[in-house]
């Protein structure tokens, strides 16, 4: 899902739950007598079955499942999509290895910030179209040069597909720092 589409899905969750919140609040509000009188309907073809003494109580039921259904449909649609952990390749009946992919970020950023080329890095887990993909950001030396920052971040990658079988996609960031604007150029 693109990411237009995933910000009209949850502008319209949010419309949609607020609706039923709303209309839900509003029938048990009117069955309360609050907003005019629960014991009349203006509505010319309801016949009957409005003036009968059940009729305030359905409603009322009605407002409490609209409730119900605007808050569970919020809860829902709320919930961070993305993958906190992962079953590892040679994963065996015996036993299950697991990766918590947050502490994986760490790992990586701390790796690649170790490297001569960078200076800082910092790791994430992507979420929505990219979960379960470690994202890693580093910030380059302004001196680096290109080479030696991607023979850099090979090496830590190799050591990620090493240590989890391939199983985790690593994605990396690079800004490059600049020099201090006082500092003499060559």
């Amino acid at each position: 899902m693109t990411r237009s589409a995933m910000r009209l899905d949850r502008t319209l969750t949010l419309v949609v739950g607020l609706l039923l919140l709303a209309g839900g609040v509003a029938l048990g509000l009117w069955w309360a007598g609050v907003l005019g009188s629960a014991d009349t309907l203006a509505v010319p073809a309801a016949g009957s079955w409005a003036a009968a003494s059940w009729w305030t109580w359905l409603v009322a039921v009605v407002g409490v499942l609209l409730v119900v259904a605007g808050l569970s449909w919020l809860s829902a649609h709320l919930q961070r999509v993305g993958i906190r952990a992962i079953s590892l390749p040679g994963s065996g009946e015996d036993g299950r290895l697991r990766l918590r992919l947050g502490a994986l970020a760490d790992v990586v950023a701390a790796a690649a910030e170790s490297r001569l080329a960078t200076e800082s890095a910092s790791g994430s887990v992507g979420s929505g179209t990219d979960a379960g993909v470690v994202e890693v950001t580093v910030t380059a030396r302004h001196d680096a040069s290109l080479t030696e920052l991607r023979r850099d971040l090979a090496a830590v990658d190799a050591e990620v597909a090493t240590a989890t079988g391939g199983a985790v996609p690593v994605r990396y960031r690079v800004k490059v720092h600049r020099p201090p604007r006082n500092a003499a150029t060559t």
